[in-house]
């Protein structure tokens, strides 16, 4: 072998390790195994109190923990439910009994009168009366 084909092997070997390397390692597109991950944006934390109003912001859902404040929540955002024989009330008198039959455990959720007119109104078109809720 003459001098250019050993010179042209060094280099073929060279760039073969210098590549092995360069894929072995963390490159700048990788993400690192022991990297800590970025903070999420901070637009999910409260208002402070001087912040707050006293009107209630409708995207900002209250926690629901008791059936009562599952039935106010709904009428807040359907007040068309608390009308009798409305087409919305009559839907979801009609959904009530057919869940107390068919599905006992949909009550156990203390949110149930929230989900049960959401899902009244979608069959019925209609939307909330609350700006931003749904």
């Amino acid at each position: 072998m003459d001098l250019t084909g050993r010179f042209y092997l060094a280099i073929l070997v060279g760039l073969t390790v210098c590549a092995g390397v360069f894929w072995a390692t963390d490159r700048p597109h990788k993400v690192a195994k022991n990297a800590t991950p970025t903070p999420a944006p901070q637009s999910h934390m409260k208002r402070s109190a001087t912040a707050r109003d006293n009107s209630i912001d409708p995207l900002l859902v209250p926690q629901i923990t008791t059936e009562a404040e599952g039935r106010v929540e709904a009428l807040r955002l359907f007040p068309d439910l608390g009308v009798a024989n409305s087409p919305l009330n009559r839907e979801f008198v009609a959904r009530y009994r057919s869940y107390q039959r068919l599905q006992p455990e949909f009550f156990q959720n203390p949110s149930w009168p929230v989900i049960l007119v959401k899902e009244c109104a979608a069959v019925l078109g209609e939307r909330s009366n609350v700006v931003g809720a749904e």
